[in-house]
């Protein structure tokens, strides 16, 4: 019977390269700090610059080695000129790209299907679904040069169950999870993983563009730190080990 590995034979992050969207806030700041502590170079992007330049200089506190780079791009996900840029940007300064971390989403309006913007709508679906489509899309011909990578698609319990008055919502993470299994199997054939991390409730800023429609307890929401631990976990498996799905919710339920 063979013996369990030791924590010394598992892969080392120590130089990956990874990109994380939606990187300044919640869950995207708490993977950032995560793999930034584990010795990994990071391409990391939100809307705004400023943001992006407050975390760098964070990020930078956490570093394991003295030689890892941080490489900030401000842009809109559902951009594709500025996807292209990021792209060429990792290409540019790194070479390679073994992580992709697709983070970026947001909640949109809790209400009536019928009461909700077009303009919520198309907001909504660009961010939580073409975001990560355009993401993977360019960074997959990266990984396949390589021979491999990671790709971890922060998704939802919304992407499984759905919710009145999250319709919307739950249409765009339902849509990321679809693509999320199609490509995983695309890709099986290039060593490319593609995995969906599945949270319930995180206590991030998100709840802040929501409530107080929706009445939660924040006491017992998951952390972004046990997502970003999550994103870790997978990324430390052996080159064998393929991670298709993790879904972690709150022990007492916070809605």
């Amino acid at each position: 019977m063979p013996e369990p590995e030791s924590e010394s034979r598992l892969p080392s992050l120590l130089d990956r390269v990874a990109l994380v969207t939606g990187a300044t806030k919640g869950i995207g700041r708490a993977v950032a700090t995560t793999l930034t502590q584990a010795g990994c170079h990071l391409v990391v992007t939100a809307r705004h610059e400023a943001d992006l330049d407050t975390l760098a200089t964070e990020l930078h506190a956490f570093k394991a080695a003295p030689s890892q780079q941080i490489v900030t791009c401000a842009g809109s996900v559902s951009d594709w000129p500025h996807v292209q840029t990021v792209a060429e940007t990792v290409q540019r300064q790194f070479g390679r790209l073994d992580v992709l971390v697709n983070n970026a989403g947001m909640a949109g309006k809790i209400q009536l299907l019928q009461e909700i913007s077009v303009e919520e709508i198309d907001t909504t679906l660009d961010t939580n679904l073409r975001g990560p489509i355009y993401f993977m899309k360019a960074a997959i011909p990266l990984m396949v040069n390589q021979g491999g990578g990671t790709i971890i698609n922060i998704n939802s319990i919304a992407g499984r169950q759905t919710y009145p008055y999250w319709s919307i919502y739950c249409a765009s993470k339902f849509g990321l999870s679809a693509v999320t299994e199609a490509v995983r199997q695309e890709q099986r054939q290039n060593h490319i993983k593609v995995v969906s991390i599945n949270p319930g409730a995180v206590d991030t800023p998100l709840w802040k563009t929501i409530e107080p429609e929706v009445q939660a307890d924040h006491d017992h929401m998951l952390a972004a730190e046990d997502v970003a631990a999550c994103v870790r976990y997978v990324l430390e498996q052996p080159e064998r080990v393929l991670v298709e799905d993790i879904t972690l919710t709150p022990q007492i339920p916070a809605l």
